[in-house]
């Protein structure tokens, strides 16, 4: 390759030179999660142009993540590509979310080949919109085989033809336009965690677009929620991300999702103090009073000052130990 004139003194320069067409690289846009806690381990939200990767055992609360996210999309006029491959898609919880409408496409693929093909042609026709666009693939693992998902996906040389098939797709022309365009990605992978690869479980969510992946975000199920009788009304959901270009750091964090109701924003918020901020007694002091979990809860849950209040409280002194 011919070096660059002398004359070329700037990146611009070299651009305009060798690349008359123009680079590709829109301004980066993060969209809330609908999670402030979630949003606020991230560094903002969900980067546009970028895959974000939720993985974890099944119903863990992934979709339903996704669902929330999808929302959120629609609600401010965006579009929604659901890539739903051999899952039954939760059309009664969906629809609590307002996941629906014109602007909502629910595709099933047939095979790995389908689901590469709608995401490089959805990327295409979408590429240029001001609007943000979200694309789910759920779930990415069901897409392979057993076999695929015990190698290294991402890996050109592995020995299956459909890993082989996948480390070329993102070398495809779509992923350069993806990157600079106003669509988010999310690829949601089941962990398997009953065989092992080399002595260890294999996670195919957590490597089969790990290289390529902006954030991994593994979700799994912390415990059950109970009510006064002792039933199960919901679970406490623990998140690890693993991954983040942006922060480049691990975080952990809880949620609280109640199976008629989705994802509690309060008590994760409170799950999130009490983890942090590791109260004496299990009783952490706040206004002047010690509280204790459920006490605090139905405080903040009186009004929406209480919990804007308490946020305003709280998550400095966590920003202030993870900066």
């Amino acid at each position: 390759m011919a070096k660059p004139p002398k004359t070329l003194q700037t990146i611009e320069d070299i651009f305009s030179t060798y690349a008359p067409a123009g680079v590709i690289g829109a301004p980066k846009l993060k969209f809330s999660t609908g999670i402030k806690l979630y949003d606020l381990a991230l560094g903002g939200g969900f980067e546009t142009g970028r895959i974000h990767e939720l993985h974890g055992p099944t119903y863990a609360g992934k979709s339903e993540l996704a669902y929330l996210v999808a929302s959120l999309i629609l609600h401010y006029g965006g579009e929604v590509c659901y890539i739903n491959v051999n899952e039954p898609f939760n059309f009664s919880f969906a629809e609590k979310l307002g996941v629906g409408g014109p602007n909502f496409r629910l595709v099933f693929p047939n095979n790995l080949e389908g689901a590469q093909g709608i995401i490089e042609h959805y990327v295409m026709l979408r590429k240029d919109v001001s609007l943000p666009s979200l694309i789910v693939w759920d779930s990415v693992a069901l897409s392979f085989s057993a076999e695929a998902n015990d190698t290294a996906i991402g890996d050109t040389h592995s020995r299956t033809p459909e890993a082989r098939s996948n480390a070329r797709f993102f070398g495809r022309n779509w992923h350069t336009h993806f990157m600079g365009s106003k669509i988010i990605m999310i690829v949601i992978n089941h962990e398997r965690e009953s065989q092992k690869l080399y002595g260890k479980p294999t996670t195919p969510g957590g490597s089969i677009f790990g290289y390529v992946s902006h954030s991994i975000s593994r979700i799994r199920k912390d415990q059950d929620l109970l009510d006064s009788a002792d039933n199960v009304i919901g679970h406490r959901v623990r998140i690890d991300i693993t991954k983040h270009k942006g922060t480049g750091r691990s975080r952990t964090f809880y949620l609280s999702h109640y199976l008629d109701q989705g994802i509690n924003n309060v008590m994760s918020t409170i799950h999130w103090a009490y983890d942090n901020l590791k109260p004496t007694a299990g009783r952490l002091e706040y206004e002047g009073k010690k509280w204790l979990k459920g006490d605090l809860y139905k405080y903040l849950c009186e009004a929406d000052k209480n919990l804007a209040e308490f946020e305003a409280w709280f998550l400095p002194k966590w920003q202030a130990e993870n900066p």
